[in-house]
């Protein structure tokens, strides 16, 4: 994806202004915008917090159930859809598209993170509550 970055090695001059929620780690920022913070999406070792405009939403991949991509057309998905443990569902913008005609999107790369980092995490919730294979409970 060639509008992330990596932070702090590639962090852009708006980043300080995003205030990381606190005890959070950046790890990495998604630029909707090339060099822009309109709609943002910074990565970090608790959550994916979103531009807003007014503020930055902190979606903690502990509190997600699953992702997809939005809309369901593959030609026009352009956002993450994030169903929550909560069963409220969030939308993340992640527009940038590339190859013949605009047909692959970053939107799929990113879904396969965020399913990722939700499986991490519910692993690791797994073996703090002393429910993992390891210990054979």
């Amino acid at each position: 994806m060639s509008t992330y970055r990596s932070i702090p090695e590639h962090s852009p001059s708006y980043f300080p202004s995003l205030g990381v929620p606190d005890g959070q780690t950046a790890l990495g920022i998604y630029e909707n915008t090339p060099n822009s913070i309109l709609d943002c999406v910074v990565i970090t070792n608790q959550a994916l917090c979103v531009d807003r405009g007014d503020r930055l939403e902190e979606i903690r991949f502990d509190d997600m159930a699953s992702v997809t991509w939005a809309p369901r057309d593959k030609q026009e998905a352009n956002s993450l859809e994030i169903r929550m443990r909560d069963r409220s569902v969030k939308y993340v913008p992640v527009r940038r598209r590339f190859g013949p005609g605009g047909k692959y999107g970053d939107v799929f790369e990113f879904v396969r993170f965020v399913d990722r980092s939700i499986s991490d995490f519910r692993l690791l919730q797994a073996e703090r509550d002393g429910l993992s294979p390891r210990n054979g409970r």
